[in-house]
């Protein structure tokens, strides 16, 4: 990501948070970036207060990965401070509680109007694998964002570990590999 920021010009600082020095790797590669980098210790230097991290950069996108408990305070402080975007990478899924029940459904490609149904004990990535309709993946948990599509028509029963509170009520995205839908059928912009 650093790569990327450098070569597009960004303005971005990296603040690496780890338990203890030895166990942080990249600390090499870093030191070519000293002055965007900060470095915390907690085992020396105590933990980092993300709720003025956040209220003190409120013109930042965060984008963050980690423990779940790290990445559940920065939800929570971005949550409280108002129009801060926050992208998160998780290592594992969080425990979602889905809408409805593995029912069965359709899904509308748009661009062909092709119909793929999709069975209760089916996740709607595999049954557009299976019908021949290309989709971005990778982690196949709702961790990583790849399968990303966009919702035209229907209600998504979302079940990833990405999307915020609000992304949730708008229902204008979905990632296929887990999420299902919460009406007989979903248009996808596929």
């Amino acid at each position: 990501m650093i790569e990327s920021a450098q070569q597009s010009g960004a303005d971005w600082h990296l603040l690496y948070i780890g338990r203890h020095l030895d166990s942080m790797p990249f600390l090499d590669d870093l030191s070519a970036f000293a002055d965007r980098v900060t470095i915390v210790e907690t085992s020396t230097q105590g933990r980092v207060n993300i709720g003025s991290l956040v209220r003190e950069n409120t013109d930042a996108h965060f984008y963050a990965c980690g423990p779940e408990s790290l990445l559940d305070d920065l939800e929570q402080a971005v949550r409280a401070s108002g129009p801060t975007r926050l992208s998160l990478e998780r290592f594992t899924p969080r425990g979602v509680i889905a809408d409805g029940e593995n029912s069965a459904f359709t899904i509308v490609v748009e661009s062909s109007g092709q119909l793929v149904p999709v069975l209760p004990e089916q996740t709607a990535l595999s049954a557009l694998l299976e019908a021949g309709v290309r989709v971005r993946n990778s982690c196949g948990e709702g961790t990583c964002g790849s399968c990303e599509v966009v919702v035209l028509d229907g209600v998504p029963d979302h079940r990833d570990s990405i999307l915020t509170d609000e992304e949730l009520i708008s229902g204008d995205c979905m990632y296929v590999c887990v999420s299902r839908s919460l009406t007989a059928t979903l248009t996808l912009d596929l």
